[in-house]
């Protein structure tokens, strides 16, 4: 299960208040309904992206604050995170470590000869991208790579409801995406939860 947070400059004000920290918080337990390794790869981009250490058990509560996560003086691109965590879980290498592990919420997919375990990666973002043809070609590309390297992109948007028309059109365009939008993150972590569990999403 991959997790990529938005550090673009429009995020200061989640961050200082504290609702992207708590949303890492809410979502992790997540991690362990849909992998048994007990973490939870994770992520930052803007302009670019960049893979950090895996969140555990240990080290949730306080992550962004000791990783140095936050607002950044950048814009928002989605195509890095797509081909980013691809290339993180279906690389050189990678899909023979994923036959190792076991994963009984997607038992119904576990893989067969040669080929990877769903790959699962939450985006949360507060706005539109300025990549649109960049990030719509690398999801027909992953899409199209779907049956030996499946990965699902669950895109979470917060914030202004205008600003997510893209993320609707990943729905709409691919098997492979969902949308889930949020005004605020300060709801419950039950309200939390049944928002992510779409039914495209549980029945990939």
């Amino acid at each position: 299960v991959g997790f990529a947070i938005d550090v673009s400059g429009s995020t200061y004000g989640l961050y200082a208040s504290g609702v992207m920290q708590e949303t890492v918080n809410v979502i992790f337990p997540i991690a362990f309904s849909l992998d048994d390794n007990g973490e939870m790869d994770f992520a930052k981009f803007g302009s670019q992206f960049e893979l950090l250490d895996p969140v555990t058990k240990d080290n949730h509560k306080g992550y962004l604050y000791n990783n140095h996560v936050g607002a950044e003086n950048q814009g928002t691109v989605y195509e890095p995170i797509v081909t980013g965590y691809h290339s993180h879980y279906f690389g050189v290498n990678k899909a023979k470590e994923l036959l190792g592990k076991v994963a009984g919420f997607f038992g119904k997919k576990t893989s067969v000869a040669g080929r990877g375990l769903p790959a699962v990666v939450i985006v949360l973002t507060d706005g539109a991208c300025t990549d649109t043809a960049a990030t719509r070609a690398a999801l027909t590309s992953t899409y199209r790579q779907g049956s030996d390297q499946p990965i699902f992109f669950l895109w979470v948007g917060v914030g202004v409801e205008e600003d997510f028309a893209y993320l609707k059109s990943y729905r709409k365009d691919f098997k492979h995406c969902d949308h889930v939008y949020f005004s605020d993150l300060n709801v419950s972590a039950d309200h939390i939860y049944q928002q992510l569990f779409t039914a495209k999403f549980v029945n990939w």
